[in-house]
C-alpha cells in the first residue's frame, strides 16, 4: 500500500482454507511490476501469517527489500 495515498500497490484474492504465506511472493513481484519506472519497492510491512524464513529471506537477499 502506497503510504500517502493508501492505494494498494499489489492484493490477490484466495479462498480462506488457502495459507497466506503462499501468494506473498507473487504480490510482492506484482507490486515491484506496477511501481517499474516510477519508484523501487524498499520496504515490506507483512502479516504474522506470512513470516515464514524462506520469504524472509528471498525478500532481503533475493529481492533487496527490508522488512
Amino acid at each position: 500500500m502506497d503510504a500517502d495515498t493508501a492505494i494498494p500497490l499489489a492484493i490477490r484474492f484466495a479462498t480462506i482454507e488457502k495459507p497466506e504465506n503462499h501468494c506473498v511472493r507473487d504480490i510482492v513481484l506484482q507490486a515491484k511490476e506496477n511501481l517499474k519506472g516510477h519508484c523501487k519497492l524498499v520496504g515490506l510491512a507483512v502479516d504474522r501469517g506470512v513470516l515464514d524464513g524462506d520469504f524472509l529471506y528471498w525478500a532481503k537477499e533475493k529481492q533487496d527489500i527490508d522488512w
